[in-house]
C-alpha cells in the first residue's frame, strides 16, 4: 500500500459494500435483509468500527508527515524533528482615554477593579497599568492602560471602539484613540495560538538556516521565532545586497520590545557578506470599508454589521505583507447571512498595498432593513 492509501480511510459505506460484495459470493442473501435483520446489524456495526479504525490509522500516517500533520501531531514533529515549538497566544494590552465629563473629578482608578468594553459589551477589558496617574483629574482626562479578558486577536479592536464602562463610573467617559502618531491604541497587540499552516511554514523555513547564505525563509524563520507577537514577516532586497526584514502581528506593527527581539535575531544570524540588514515594523494602509447592506426583514442591523466588521478583520489578519487587496474578498466576506444585497462605495477598485505595508481596514457601514 502506498502512503496515499493510508492516509485516504474507506468510510462505513466502503466497508459495507464490501462486507455484502463478499457475503453475496459465499452465497447468503445479503441484499435481502430486513431493517432489523440480525447480520445487517451486524455487517453495519463492524463497518462503522473499522471506519474508526481507518481514522486512526490516517491519522498516524499523516502525522509523520509535516505538510499532512495536523494540530498534536504537527507539535510532535515540530518538537522531535525541528526541535520547535507552537507559538503561545498573546494577551492584548492597550491605551484607554478616560475623561471627565460631569464635573465629578478626580475619580480614583485601581489596578484589577474597573472593566471596560466594546458597545455590544463582548470584548472587555481591565486596568492593568496606570503609567500616567492613579486618578482622573476634574474636568480632566486621563490615559490607563487595560488588558483584554482573554488572550487572542479578537480583542485588537479599532480605535473609538472601546465606549463602555462595566464597571460604573458616574460622569465619566472611554474611548480608546491611537496613541499619538502609531496609529493604533494597542501597546501589544493579541495575538492566537500559532496556526497549523503558520507553524509549519516556520518549521519549513528553518531548513534555510541550514546554509551559510543569505535566504528569504532563513530571515522569515530569525524573525518571526522571535517573539509570540509577530505573525506575519517578509523579507526583500531594495538592491545594492541590501536587505529589509518588515514584521507585523494580526492587527497593526508589534510593540517595541517584540521588535527590538526580532531585530537583535536577524543581526546575530546576518552573514557577514550582508552588512546591510534592517528589521522593521511594516507600515500601515488604512483602507476604508464604506456601504450599505441591505437586510432581508427580520435581520437585525447592529448584529449584521458586527459580524460583516469581524470577517473583513479575520481576513485582514491573514493578509501577508505588501499582498494587495482584492475587492471582490472584501464583497465575500461583508455578505454575511441575511444580507440580500450590498452597496460597496470603498473600496472601488482592488487596492495596491506597498512592500512592506499592511493592510488595515476602517469602517463606515450602515444597513437597510426590507420592510
Amino acid at each position: 500500500m502506498s502512503l496515499s492509501d493510508y492516509v485516504k480511510a474507506p468510510t462505513k459505506d466502503a466497508y459495507v459494500a464490501r462486507f455484502i460484495a463478499f457475503l453475496s459470493l459465499a452465497g447468503f442473501p445479503a441484499r435481502a435483509w430486513q431493517a432489523l435483520s440480525f447480520l445487517r446489524f451486524t455487517v453495519e456495526s463492524e463497518s462503522e468500527l473499522l471506519a474508526e479504525v481507518g481514522k486512526v490509522i490516517a491519522e498516524i500516517a499523516k502525522g509523520m508527515h509535516a505538510r499532512l500533520a495536523k494540530g498534536p501531531w504537527l507539535d510532535l514533529i515540530a518538537e522531535n524533528l525541528f526541535a520547535d515549538a507552537r507559538k503561545p497566544s498573546v494577551t492584548a494590552i492597550g491605551e484607554l482615554l478616560l475623561s471627565d465629563v460631569a464635573g465629578v473629578g478626580p475619580t480614583t482608578i485601581s489596578i484589577g477593579q474597573q472593566w471596560f468594553a466594546n458597545g455590544s459589551k463582548t470584548l472587555r477589558y481591565v486596568v492593568h497599568e496606570l503609567p500616567y496617574g492613579g486618578a482622573v483629574p476634574l474636568n480632566g482626562q486621563l490615559r490607563i492602560r487595560v488588558r483584554a479578558e482573554l488572550a487572542g486577536a479578537t480583542y485588537n479592536a479599532g480605535n473609538g471602539v472601546i465606549t463602555q464602562l462595566v464597571t460604573s463610573l458616574p460622569g465619566i467617559d472611554v474611548t480608546n484613540p491611537a496613541i499619538g502618531t502609531t496609529g493604533t491604541w494597542l501597546v501589544v497587540q493579541g495575538v492566537d495560538t500559532e496556526k497549523d499552516e503558520q507553524l509549519l511554514r516556520r518549521l519549513l523555513d528553518k531548513w534555510a538556516t541550514l546554509g551559510t547564505g543569505a535566504t528569504d525563509g532563513a530571515y522569515r524563520y530569525y524573525a518571526a521565532s522571535a517573539s509570540p507577537e509577530i505573525s506575519r514577516v517578509v523579507a526583500w532586497s531594495p538592491g545594492a545586497g541590501s536587505v529589509r526584514v518588515a514584521v507585523a502581528g494580526p492587527s497593526a506593527p508589534v510593540s517595541g520590545a517584540a521588535l527590538a527581539l526580532a531585530s537583535s535575531a536577524v543581526a546575530v544570524k546576518r552573514p557577514l557578506g550582508v552588512p546591510d540588514v534592517v528589521t522593521q515594523n511594516a507600515t500601515t494602509t488604512v483602507i476604508p470599508i464604506v456601504g450599505v447592506l441591505h437586510l432581508r426583514r427580520g435581520v437585525d442591523s447592529a448584529t449584521a454589521i458586527a459580524d460583516a466588521q469581524a470577517r473583513v478583520d479575520a481576513e485582514a489578519r491573514e493578509h501577508e505583507i505588501g499582498e494587495d487587496v482584492s475587492r471582490e474578498r472584501v464583497i465575500a466576506d461583508l455578505m454575511v447571512p441575511g444580507c440580500r444585497d450590498l452597496t460597496l462605495t470603498s473600496p472601488a477598485a482592488d487596492e495596491v498595498i506597498a512592500q512592506g505595508s499592511i493592510y488595515v481596514p476602517s469602517y463606515t457601514l450602515t444597513a437597510t432593513v426590507d420592510p
